[in-house]
């Protein structure tokens, strides 16, 4: 991820937005001219020939490959290494936020009004986005034969034969492994119905498991997902507030609610502040320095360059490893410490790509969080939330190891605290407060749900019966389960359909504010009754469109490549504010894209949801934009 500094006319930083760049060298152009002076010339003349060399008329395309782009073809199914840069959007339209992943995970969520701000650079063709922004949702089956126990999370490390398709609104998983006695199909989904926009907007996901036993023996199978209680997921409780899981149960759906409600009393009283590091010396005598980064010892910010500009340092001295300039590179390790309070702060400025300019947190030796700079020399206070790795054994690591633009680090001033850097919202104001709720569409026989499983070995534990309710008031979030035990005989095979609900509807966007499916959904559990409610219809109409669009005569890839966009409706790039308004980014949290010179270039809005194209020019061009005169 990279930050976004999107000025109040959509010029962004890093780099030279292309608004501010015509507006920039139009004026040159013009003061230069006025001065008599002429502008240097940049490049040519050219000759036709010069083109030709560069793309050729004469491609060279075979007459077999001019020919496969009309044969139908083959649907693809992708598998191996690149099942880890493959997802899909599989959330419900204009309703935040999440992925499936190339081994049937659901990541890259946003659904908790964070603010996701992804890459202006263009650059994820190349450097593909890691399968992160996980919430801890996962699903597991066990599977019992001849007295023998098999249990396997449903992803890449528990099965060895994966394969994906992405078939937009349908994503597929295959799993097989020869050490496995049943076989798993997954259909991912958010319910999906060209014209119908509000029945394509739910805020949930479908996940739909269809077990088969090509074995010769009965098996016995039980089929599980499990979710650690996910409210306030950025903010965390800061001892203010106390989780609380609900096992929730309807017709035709049964499941864990997950809420959060304020905790009466005071909170834990704070310890004093500890400074770890204030980096006051004029050599690194806490620390193993490698590389040539970040010299001999912290620099005395006054005597930093003047393009630098008032880094921000808190004393005399800093780390800054803006050592000749970005081309060195090196790494800083801290002595190691163990964690007792609940925060660790630090000042922290210089390159936004965490991946190479960061302060990293390790815990086991394992890098369990980093921060970085905003492509901004003016470090700015961030943090670690620790409170659950208290007593536990840490070290930081100050890491360089870019050389091009923007790859230097700066940080001071590293403090132990019980206190967040700047006091909490109220808990019903956060953007990350509201609900969540996780079902499995089945209330008979062999269903089962449980609130809180023990702690220690989660997957082993889900399928043993557990509390009604569950609640905690510290750093530890209660983990709720739910799922069903079936019998399979041999070549019998059984569909377990889970479902993952949510309402966040604290959304402060910079124009308008909340979402319009909280304004239809009171809870997450309203959502799920109109999915449990209408399950079959829901999914048939899903299934339909998928078959007509795909079963098409033309060219699978062609199929594909038409229709992949059309996901971009269920991301963060598009938004439906309170009142129903839709909104759309150029970039996720970046630049305004519905105003035309954007937007105009979307095609399959105005076929398949018309409807979102109408509010956009009946209240929007022709509304609260439109200026007669």
């Amino acid at each position: 991820m990279s930050n976004c500094n999107c000025g109040p006319n959509d010029d962004c930083k890093p780099g030279l937005g292309r608004r501010l760049f015509l507006r920039n060298t139009g004026a040159g152009a013009v003061a230069l001219t006025a001065m008599g002076k002429a502008l240097p010339v940049m490049a040519g003349p050219f000759a036709s020939t010069d083109f030709e060399k560069l793309v050729p008329a004469d491609k060279k395309l075979t007459a077999a490959w001019l020919r496969s782009l009309t044969e139908r073809g083959t649907p693809e199914w992708v598998v191996g290494e690149d099942l880890k840069h493959i997802g899909m959007p599989v959330g419900g339209l204009c309703c935040g936020q999440v992925y499936l992943s190339g081994d049937g995970r659901l990541w890259h969520w946003d659904i908790f009004n964070a603010g996701l701000i992804t890459s202006t650079q263009g650059t994820h063709y190349a450097n593909p986005m890691p399968t992160d922004q996980d919430i801890g949702l996962g699903f597991t089956l066990r599977a019992r034969v001849a007295g023998k126990e098999t249990i396997r999370p449903l992803d890449r490390t528990g099965f060895s034969d994966i394969r994906f398709r992405g078939a937009y609104p349908m994503g597929f998983v295959e799993y097989a492994d020869d050490g496995c006695p049943v076989q798993v199909l997954l259909e991912a989904f958010s319910p999906f119905s060209p014209l119908e926009v509000d029945d394509s907007s739910l805020p949930l996901t479908v996940m739909r498991y269809t077990v088969r036993n090509p074995s010769k023996k009965p098996v016995e199978v039980s089929l599980a997902g499990q979710l650690p209680n996910p409210i306030l997921q950025n903010s965390g409780n800061g001892g203010a507030a106390e989780f609380v899981n609900t096992v929730w149960r309807r017709k035709g759906a049964t499941g864990v609610h997950y809420t959060v409600e304020k905790k009466e009393g005071e909170a834990a009283e704070a310890r004093p502040d500890v400074v770890f590091e204030d980096f006051e010396s004029d050599t690194y005598e806490n620390w193993t320095v490698e590389g040539t980064a970040f010299g001999a010892g912290p620099v005395v910010a006054a005597a930093l360059p003047d393009y630098q500009g008032d880094v921000g340092a808190q004393g005399q001295r800093v780390v800054n490893s803006h050592n000749g300039n970005d081309v060195h590179v090196g790494v800083m390790t801290s002595k190691p410490f163990t964690i007792d309070r609940r925060y660790i702060h630090a000042l922290v400025g210089g390159g936004s790509n965490a991946e190479q300019t960061s302060l990293q947190l390790l815990v086991g030796e394992k890098v369990v969080a980093k921060l970085a700079g905003k492509n901004n020399n003016t470090m700015q206070r961030e943090s670690f939330r620790v409170e659950k790795y208290e007593g536990q054994t840490a070290r930081l690591r100050i890491v360089d190891e870019s050389t091009g633009g923007w790859g230097n680090i700066g940080v001071d001033h590293i403090v132990f605290s019980d206190r967040p850097a700047t006091p909490p919202e109220p808990l019903d104001q956060r953007p990350d407060n509201g609900d969540m709720t996780l079902a499995i569409l089945d209330h008979g026989e062999g269903v089962f749900g449980v609130a809180g499983l023990p702690e220690g070995n989660e997957r082993k534990n889900l399928f043993a019966a557990g509390p009604e309710t569950a609640r905690s008031s510290t750093f530890v979030r209660p983990v709720g389960a739910v799922g069903k035990t079936i019998s399979l005989e041999p070549g019998e095979e059984a569909t377990l359909s889970f479902s993952i609900a949510w309402r966040f509807a604290n959304h402060r966007p910079p124009v308008g504010t909340g979402h319009y499916y909280a304004e239809r959904f009171a809870s997450s559990l309203e959502a799920m009754d109109q999915l449990a409610n209408r399950y079959g219809e829901f999914y048939a109409r899903t299934r339909l469109w998928h078959e007509t669009w795909y079963d098409s005569t033309l060219p699978h890839w062609l199929l594909d490549r038409t229709f992949t966009n059309t996901s971009t409706l269920a991301t963060s790039t598009c938004l439906r504010m309170e009142g129903g308004r839709f909104y759309g980014w150029e970039g996720v949290g970046c630049c305004g894209g519905t105003c035309l010179h954007v937007w105009h270039y979307a095609q399959s809005v105005g076929r398949v949801f018309p409807e979102l194209e109408r509010i956009t020019r009946e209240r929007v061009d022709y509304g609260l934009a439109y200026q007669p005169g």
